[in-house]
């Protein structure tokens, strides 16, 4: 009978689900609402938190694949930044092979 009074009580909005008190005695509440139900209800959260964890798992996979196209990229960028230095140290070696220095009245200071 008790019980019964309890679930009438609950589904009138009567318990705040955080203290309960039986003659003066407080008891904390611990038992979610999420997590209890009927063995065919806990079967069903079951599925779909499986249902969650796979999905959640093809997304993480299908990041890491962007992760590996994003390393190849800045791979790629990697190259081509070395043979634009490359291309720019080549043509000062080229210079410098080829000119000599000018002399001219310079800043004695800096002689």
């Amino acid at each position: 009978m008790f019980e019964q009074v309890l679930l009438v009580c609950d589904e009138q909005g009567l318990l705040g689900h955080e203290l309960f008190a039986i003659d003066g005695c407080k008891m904390r509440s611990n038992a979610a609402k999420e997590w209890s139900g009927t063995f065919k209800e806990l079967e069903q959260k079951r599925q779909k938190l499986k249902r969650l964890i796979s999905y959640h798992l093809t997304e993480h996979q299908k990041k890491d694949s962007w992760e590996s196209e994003e390393e190849l990229d800045r791979a790629i960028r990697q190259v081509k930044t070395i043979l634009t230095l490359d291309k720019a140290a080549g043509k000062i070696d080229a210079f410098l092979k080829n000119n000599e220095p000018r002399l001219g009245k310079g800043n004695a200071a800096t002689k």
